[in-house]
């Protein structure tokens, strides 16, 4: 069960400035997990690879984190840039996290300097909080420069750790669906 084509990623050429300019507010709900445990609080920001994991689909991010007592919040929408995150954060990093889980990247502008700048900004909004950073599928090859800075980021700091992502989808094709994008259920559930 994939987003709906018109809620998959869109790659585009067009300046971050208009872009930016054009950045919208949430428009949804956090997706909170029903039946949370009182535990540790996690925040899973994302864009539709993430989506896909949540209660508005199949709900395989709460079906594995909560039983091992977890609290938490999804915050991911289909085409999304990392910018993305910083809109999630100024309305719900005050929430007060214990650790954030963090997918961005699929959605590539192709400049490696400002998707670095943008990811770095927002590692350090959350630190010193753990921080986990995936890394996002090659489906295409500019997505290998996105990598390279998740894992830079990841050697530069002590409180990220990084899911490889990407070596997993690379390794079993099952994952994802014929755009090695998007998740198929067993991706999703792999991935939660």
């Amino acid at each position: 069960l994939s987003p709906p084509e018109s809620d998959r990623p869109q790659v585009t050429t067009e300046p971050s400035a208009r872009i930016a300019a054009k950045a919208s507010p949430l428009r949804h709900s956090p997706r909170l997990c029903s039946g949370e445990p009182p535990g540790n609080r996690v925040i899973v920001i994302g864009d539709s690879v993430i989506a896909a994991t949540s209660s508005r689909y199949t709900d395989d991010m709460c079906e594995a984190l909560v039983p091992l007592g977890w609290r938490v919040e999804v915050d991911a929408e289909s085409g999304r840039f990392v910018e993305f995150g910083h809109q999630v954060l100024d309305q719900r990093l005050e929430a007060g996290w214990d650790a954030s889980v963090v997918l961005l990247g699929n959605n590539y502008r192709g400049s490696q300097s400002e998707y670095r700048d943008e990811l770095a900004r927002m590692v350090d909004r959350l630190s010193p909080n753990p921080v986990v950073l995936l890394t996002v599928s090659e489906f295409e090859e500019s997505r290998q420069k996105v990598n390279e800075v998740i894992r830079e980021l990841a050697a530069e700091r002590d409180n990220v750790t990084i899911v490889d992502w990407a070596t997993t989808t690379a390794e079993n094709d099952g994952l994802t669906g014929g755009d090695n994008l998007h998740l198929t259920n067993a991706g999703r559930r792999a991935l939660a």
